[in-house]
């Protein structure tokens, strides 16, 4: 199973670091559910885990629907 570091922007200008994620799309909601109002995440940038190579990125409002079987972003 990949594991992800994940970097949030939020809308206040904070930056939030997130080590050992497994899955995107749970991380995408737990976001959304954390982070509400005038802490609203803007962005998240994904990175693998253990060759620290950025992935992609995620916007809020246009995240997965379903688990990637790779590094597909």
């Amino acid at each position: 199973m990949n594991k992800y570091n994940i970097l949030v922007k939020l809308k206040n200008g904070a930056w939030v670091k997130y080590h050992k994620v497994n899955n995107l799309v749970k991380f995408c909601k737990f976001l959304d559910d954390k982070f509400l109002n005038e802490e609203k995440w803007l962005f998240c940038n994904v990175y693998d885990r253990e060759s620290k190579r950025y992935l992609g990125s995620y916007l809020n409002g246009d995240t997965p629907t379903r688990p990637s079987g790779g590094y597909e972003l």
